[in-house]
């Protein structure tokens, strides 16, 4: 049967990852590295599943003609978010990768006078609070869980998948928990998690 743990823990997720946005206010939106740092983001606390990844490249070649390679440079974060599964790193990984992103980030020249880092010491301060809910394991995944069922697979062979962890912001966190009730639980006992009442006690879990 499903754990009770899980359910707090999909909460927990979107109102943790939630915690980056606060990060990346303190960052300089004009500064043209920006948006790429951003994106870049998520390869620092993921990895990639390689039998997805080469069949996403493979689907890719197939339909742009372009080489093996050449289609899994292509892969954006977009793309990896709807057709190739990843997973959250372990805590330690997780924080040692976080850090070595932020101090890539702090090397990162000014632009014609602006800064990356509006403030290095509040960009320190929103970091240092990512990472205590990094060091408690709030962004890893449950075990034994399947995050990932393939809505369809295209006739070059890509796979279309809806991963259950949701999106930063609580008002997904409904409708998460609905979609790990329904892929990893009887329907007899669907009932009893949604029921639970937890719309105000998801930032006090963590």
């Amino acid at each position: 049967p499903l754990s009770t743990k899980l359910l707090p823990k999909q909460a927990v997720y979107a109102v943790t990852s939630g915690k980056f946005d606060q990060l990346d206010r303190q960052l300089n939106a004009a500064h043209p590295m920006h948006k790429a740092v951003m994106a870049d983001l998520s390869n620092y606390f993921f990895k990639k599943d390689t039998i997805s990844v080469e069949k996403y490249a493979q689907s890719h070649a197939i339909r742009t003609g372009c080489t093996f390679e050449e289609a899994k440079a292509f892969i954006t974060k977009g793309s990896a978010d709807k057709s190739v599964v990843q997973t959250p790193l372990a805590r330690g990984p997780m924080e040692t990768a976080l850090k070595k992103w932020a101090e890539k980030l702090k090397g990162i020249p000014d632009f014609e006078g602006d800064r990356l880092i509006r403030d290095i010491d509040k960009f320190n301060a929103e970091l240092e609070l990512v990472l205590g809910h990094v060091r408690k394991g709030c962004l890893e995944d449950v075990e034994n869980v399947n995050y990932y069922r393939v809505l369809l697979e295209t006739a070059t062979g890509r796979m279309i998948l809806r991963c259950l962890r949701g999106s930063n912001g609580n008002e997904s966190t409904h409708t998460v928990i609905q979609r790990v009730v329904c892929q990893n639980s009887s329907v007899e006992t669907a009932g009893d998690y949604t029921a639970v009442g937890m719309n105000r006690q998801f930032s006090s879990w963590c």
